[in-house]
């Protein structure tokens, strides 16, 4: 993978420092996972990208990087130009061009990172769907970035798009999206100074973005979904809002990557029920037959 500037640079300077203190900590060596917009620049491109999102297992914990707890990591930080910052529970170090943050946190949904060479190294990668479920998180106060790469998705990932979305409720969606609306006008603002380098089949008219990003989460709310399992397949069919439909395995991991398991669970709290279903009535003969499903919101079958 080949991050956009100026996040290649700051990668190049800081990561390997990063790296070598924090798989030093006790209980170590602890996974690093690379995710934020810098990685969705990387895989399409749209936009530049000034800082680098790394987590870590919630075990890790900020506190042990500070430079009370790690003078070692601080020194070298510092040595590269670097001032560590430590707001719990985020650790962020700024540097001239940018600056890299790094949370202790659980990917949702829980499965989809996969192992890619960056420059390097090798190190877990968020998929798509776990980048934006993670920008909902803070979607109520959304920088203009985040918006714009909803945007995107909805055009370039229509798939990561829905099964991130739906790993929340619809009402949540729905405030998501009524809070962009109300804040178009300072979108619109930061829009100049957020976006930049933006390519001509990505640009959207700045004065819109808020209601655009609105519009992209509501039509990835799914209008149905259904899962089969039997005669050992197990498949799901989804069709969102605004037309999107689509067919895919959810056997083993790929219930909970392709966002179902969180789907579920924020609608009757029964995913692992499901699962189990799904396992049952994989290995029966004959004809697949009906385990879930949902239309606008609601389980129709359970």
């Amino acid at each position: 993978m080949t991050l956009p500037e100026p996040a290649r640079r700051l990668w190049l300077l800081a990561y390997g420092a990063i790296e070598e203190h924090v798989n030093a900590l006790s209980r170590g060596p602890h996974e690093i996972r690379l995710g934020g917009g810098t990685v969705l620049s990387a895989r399409w491109k749209h936009r530049t990208s000034h800082d680098i999102d790394l987590t870590l297992s919630p075990e890790a914990k900020t506190t042990r990087l500070t430079a009370e707890n790690n003078p070692a990591l601080d020194a070298a930080l510092r040595a590269l130009g670097g001032t560590p910052e430590h707001e719990p529970p985020n650790y962020r170090v700024k540097f001239e061009t940018g600056w890299i943050d790094i949370a202790t946190l659980e990917p949702r949904p829980a499965e989809g990172a996969a192992a890619t060479a960056v420059h390097g190294k090798t190190v877990q990668v968020l998929s798509t769907t776990q980048i934006l479920r993670g920008k909902l998180e803070r979607g109520t106060r959304s920088p203009v970035r985040d918006v714009f790469d909803f945007i995107t998705a909805g055009t370039t990932d229509r798939g990561g798009l829905a099964a991130a979305v739906n790993c929340l409720a619809a009402p949540r969606i729905h405030e998501i999206a009524f809070w962009w609306d109300q804040a178009n006008d300072k979108l619109r603002t930061e829009a100049g100074e957020q976006l930049s380098h933006v390519p001509e089949r990505f640009r959207r008219d700045p004065a819109t973005l808020g209601f655009q990003g609105g519009e992209a989460l509501r039509g990835a709310i799914y209008e149905r979904t259904a899962i089969y399992a039997g005669a050992g397949r197990a498949y799901a069919e989804v069709a969102t809002l605004d037309g999107y439909e689509a067919t895919f395995d959810v056997r083993g991991e790929a219930l909970s990557s392709r966002g179902l398991y969180d789907h579920i669970e924020a609608l009757t709290g029964e995913a692992e029920d499901i699962r189990e279903r799904i396992a049952t009535a994989y290995g029966r003969a004959g004809q697949p037959t009906r385990v879930w499903a949902s239309r606008l919101g609601r389980a129709e079958h359970r």
